[in-house]
């Protein structure tokens, strides 16, 4: 459930993570080479509403559609808005266990992001054992860490792109 802090407080419910801050854009459709600037402006509108440093994400949770051209746009896009940051952080994909689910995906992985920093590990990306990008695709099995913030990625083959920064409910930022 996604609700207002303070209402969610009132009712004396678990907050499990906070959304702080959001981005979108629109590249048009299957246009996957520029989804890489509209997916990295996302990343930097979604850094700043948040007031986020690239250097504060402790996990990437990709899109991943699984199209070439898309993921290396996708790679590119989280490498030119995280900066130097980008090689070193955790990415993952746990969509490519399940599928992307008629566009639940993105709501998937967000769930997914909150367990992860729950749980303290970045859950990998099923079935990729081949990493083609200069990521640091975390895959065969989870690996232990302490995520407090985490960039959830999501783009529509209409041009859609998204990204969405998770806090953890633990402490002030």
């Amino acid at each position: 459930v996604v609700e207002e802090e303070g209402a969610a407080r009132r009712r004396g419910v678990r907050i499990r993570g906070f959304i702080a801050g959001y981005g979108s854009t629109f590249t048009g459709p299957s246009r996957w080479e520029r989804s890489r600037e509209g997916l990295a402006q996302a990343i930097r509108v979604a850094l700043e509403d948040a007031e986020c440093a690239p250097e504060e994400i402790d996990v990437v949770f990709a899109d991943a559609l699984g199209v070439p051209e898309a993921d290396r746009a996708e790679a590119l896009a989280i490498a030119d808005a995280l900066g130097p940051h980008g090689p070193r952080v955790p990415v993952t994909a746990p969509k490519t266990g399940f599928g992307r689910v008629h566009c639940a995906a993105p709501t998937l992985d967000v769930a997914a992001a909150l367990l992860a920093m729950e749980h303290r590990v970045v859950p990998p990306t099923p079935y990729v054992t081949d990493v083609c990008h200069d990521l640091d695709l975390v895959t065969r099995s989870s690996r232990p860490a302490e995520p407090r913030t985490a960039l959830v990625l999501s783009r529509g083959l209409m041009g859609c792109n998204a990204a969405l920064v998770l806090r953890g409910p633990e402490g002030d930022y």
